[in-house]
């Protein structure tokens, strides 16, 4: 990774068994020594997060933990060669090696932290439920965070079997997590009616748990959520055409929800 002057842009590669990909993010949300977020704009399309977590002193001075994930959209040619996990375990150890280099680097110079713990964040769950029409995908994060992304038709059985994890998921995590949801329909092209008594369901038994929704996709699709979360009374909702203003929303602490 190499950072520009201006501290806003800066350029990524990855290499992988033979191959060589690159590509520049812009910072799109910082808070001073709490969480640095990026997203590409320009190669191969992706979006992340580090988070920096104070730590008990260290021989008497500071330490910290560095916690990234990374949402990668693979290119088609090694998806075509490699399985999605087997692809995620190499931009894993990649990234990896990069925090162990930056962890080197920190205590060489006997920066301020004179102590870097290095934790590569892998989701809690990271599912595909897939049918002739359509398929919906699903990352469960340690922190809380549920992602889902819809392509094709959501239909009742995928639905189903996807909602069912998250409620699950929200179970395990226990009363003390607060869970956000990112639901991204924007290469959807519609939902089974028969899908819509399963949202509400679930709304109504694990809503509550979730603090924030940010929506995005078609209007008529989030026409469609707009009125599954009026019957269900789901509270939290907000709607988007732009993924970075969606996390950023969800990341608001809940007094600023708007």
């Amino acid at each position: 990774v190499q950072v520009s002057d201006n501290s806003k842009t800066s350029t990524w590669s990855l290499q992988a068994l033979g191959f060589s990909f690159s590509w520049t993010a812009d910072i799109t949300r910082q808070i001073p020594a709490k969480l640095i977020g990026w997203e590409s704009t320009s190669g191969m399309k992706n979006a992340g997060v580090a988070k920096f977590q104070d730590l008990p002193h260290v021989s008497g001075a500071p330490a910290c933990r560095v916690t990234v994930s990374m949402s990668l959209k693979t290119p088609s040619l090694l998806r075509r060669v490699f399985q999605s996990r087997r692809l995620s375990a190499m931009a894993e150890s990649a990234i990896g090696k990069d925090l162990d280099t930056f962890r080197e680097v920190v205590l060489a110079r006997k920066a301020t932290a004179s102590a870097c713990a290095v934790v590569l964040e892998r989701p809690k769950v990271n599912n595909t439920y897939k049918d002739n029409l359509g398929k919906c995908e699903l990352l469960v994060w340690q922190d809380g965070r549920l992602e889902i992304e819809l392509h094709g038709l959501g239909t009742s059985d995928n639905t189903r079997k996807l909602l069912e994890e998250c409620s699950r998921s929200i179970t395990e995590f226990g009363d003390s997590v607060r869970c956000t949801a990112l639901i991204d329909m924007r290469r959807g092209v519609g939902c089974s009616p028969l899908a819509v008594p399963t949202i509400v369901s679930f709304l109504q038994k694990d809503g509550g748990r979730i603090l924030h929704t940010a929506v995005l996709g078609p209007r008529p699709l989030m026409a469609l959520a707009q009125m599954i979360s009026r019957l269900a009374r789901q509270n939290g909702v907000a709607f988007f055409f732009d993924r970075q203003e969606a996390e950023s929303w969800c990341a608001e602490p809940v007094h600023e929800v708007r």
